[in-house]
């Protein structure tokens, strides 16, 4: 049982190394020097030719290719193995690009020549980066409702081991422990006298060739002899393919290769006349094997060698192991138990906090933080479905278009466009209420939705975004800022039975009657049922 608690504990750690090592990753390739920034880099470096600009985008690539290749060695879906591909095609793609911008620079290729030559808007990792994200939120789901499941099994398990089992555990160890120190001593010093009756070479031959324990002798660690017990051991079909192994030590645990290779080598020196210990080996199937060795010098053929022999323990280290997690539950180490109940409480609370932070990042525009289309479009099918269970409730819906902004982009830089961008989503989020929904479908097309809103109180609402924009100011360097106004075009949903995709068509048409009579304004769209003008 302690050994379930344990795997659900090492389950759950390698889960949380996952998961924080995701979210860094994908907030640094989608950050402001990640991959969406990458193309508005690349148009800067095709008009200025900076080539300092052009040492830092490589730069910055190679460090997005070095977190996916972090990413990748990471537990993945297959959802997110396709969107890593997917974003690798990408930076290749961006890579290709900006090497040839760099060649036709030296060149003195013109700038009009270098942008008809290298296509700017086809680097797109948008639906990449999305794909990954729903594929990460998509398993997480799964893994962490596993995981709970097991936390909460192990917590359990926990408090009944702490009021049943402990004492009778006392007593089983301490008698268990005994018997197990006595059959050590008895088997290692039977061992010990069997092999020092051993004179003769031609008699040891005939009584180890059908020996149950292996034997080794090797110089340097290369096999000299084996028995059919050793082969058999090791997972070797016979004798002679044993013999044909390079090194003895290919056969040891890594974690073990550098204390074998010590004392064998003192044994062959002659400076340890006998060695007895445990080691850790592999056999050739790749499966955990542990010995108890008795090791010796001995001369073979008239050259110095060491002579092994080894007696398979696997069960009764796997035995000790279990006896080991039986005594760690004594009373005296009963506040360890506790400790770790705490422990997993403290888990499954780190879990939802993890939890609530995947799903904000599947739902919102990793450059604004607004949310995004499809979550933007759920929330307003579920308005929708409301309509239909409350004949009185009202929604409405705005459309918003920052003006100008492809000006503003073209002038200043992607830059300053992506901070107008972040500031115009703070301002409307502290402008809108708690249960309005704000949402970036596109570029600088934004829309919020305002539940249990009719129509006029919604122009009011529009009215103070419209005016709160207004007074922003974005820096543009050199100590100059550049004002903002926005169009915005409001809809009320007057029947449930009408597509949203329509609703958003009436209001994004009033947005750009806004626009047509100059901007900087309201505009009210039409109910579906009539065909004049917007008031």
């Amino acid at each position: 049982m302690d050994g379930t608690i344990q795997q659900t504990l090492r389950d759950w750690r390698t889960y949380e190394s996952d998961t924080q090592g995701k979210i860094a990753i994908l907030t640094t390739i989608r950050g402001d020097r990640g991959i969406p920034g990458l193309l508005d880099g690349l148009a800067t470096y095709v008009r200025t030719q900076d080539e300092a600009l052009a040492e830092d985008l490589a730069d910055r690539l190679a460090r997005l290719q070095r977190r996916l290749d972090d990413y990748a060695a990471l537990s993945l879906t297959e959802g997110e193995q396709f969107a890593l591909r997917a974003l690798n095609a990408t930076l290749t793609d961006f890579a290709d690009k900006l090497a040839v911008a760099r060649h036709m620079a030296g060149r003195g290729v013109p700038t009009k020549d270098r942008e008809f030559v290298i296509p700017l808007d086809d680097i797109n990792a948008d639906m990449a980066l999305s794909l990954l994200n729903e594929s990460w939120a998509a398993a997480d789901a799964r893994h962490q409702a596993t995981l709970f499941r097991s936390l909460r099994q192990a917590s359990d398990l926990i408090h009944a081991l702490l009021f049943m089992v402990v004492p009778v555990l006392i007593a089983g160890t301490l008698l268990l422990t005994w018997v197990v120190w006595r059959s050590t001593r008895l088997s290692v010093e039977a061992e010990t006298r069997r092999l020092a009756a051993q004179h003769s070479q031609t008699l040891y031959r005939d009584l180890v060739e059908g020996s149950l324990q292996g034997l080794l002798i090797h110089a340097d660690f290369k096999p000299l002899f084996v028995n059919p017990a050793f082969a058999r051991m090791f997972g070797f079909t016979d004798v002679p393919e044993a013999m044909a192994l390079p090194s003895f030590l290919d056969l040891v645990a890594e974690d073990d290769q550098d204390d074998v290779s010590m004392v064998h080598g003192m044994i062959t020196s002659g400076r340890v006349h006998t060695w007895t210990g445990r080691v850790h080996c592999v056999n050739r199937r790749g499966e955990s094997v542990w010995v108890e060795e008795l090791a010796r010098p001995i001369r073979w053929r008239g050259e110095p060698a060491a002579q092994v022999t080894l007696m398979d323990v696997t069960d009764r280290v796997a035995y000790e192991n279990d006896l080991e997690l039986a005594r760690s539950l004594t009373e005296q180490q009963s506040q360890e138990v506790v400790a770790l109940a705490e422990e997993l409480d403290v888990a499954l609370q780190l879990a939802e906090e993890q939890k609530a932070q995947l799903h904000k990042l599947s739902v919102s525009d990793p450059l604004t933080g607004a949310f995004n289309r499809r979550h933007f479009m759920e929330q307003a099918q579920q308005e929708r479905a409301r309509m239909g269970r409350q004949p009185d409730y009202r929604v409405s819906v705005l459309m918003i278009d920052l003006d100008h902004f492809k000006a503003i982009n073209d002038t200043y830089g992607h830059a300053v466009g992506d901070e107008a961008l972040r500031v115009f989503t703070v301002l409307c989020n502290e402008t809108l209420r708690e249960n309005d929904v704000f949402g970036r479908l596109g570029g600088e097309e934004f829309a919020a939705l305002l539940p249990g809103t009719g129509l006029d109180e919604a122009r009011l609402v529009a009215e103070r975004l419209r005016a709160g924009t207004a007074t922003v100011q974005i820096a543009v360097g050199d100590g100059r800022h550049i004002g903002l106004t926005a169009s915005l075009g409001v809809a009320e949903v007057t029947d449930a039975a009408e597509p949203f995709d329509a609703v958003l068509s009436r209001a994004d048409a009033a947005l750009y009657r806004s626009k047509a009579e100059g901007r900087d304004r309201v505009t009210m769209a039409a109910p579906p049922d009539r065909d004049g003008p917007a008031v």
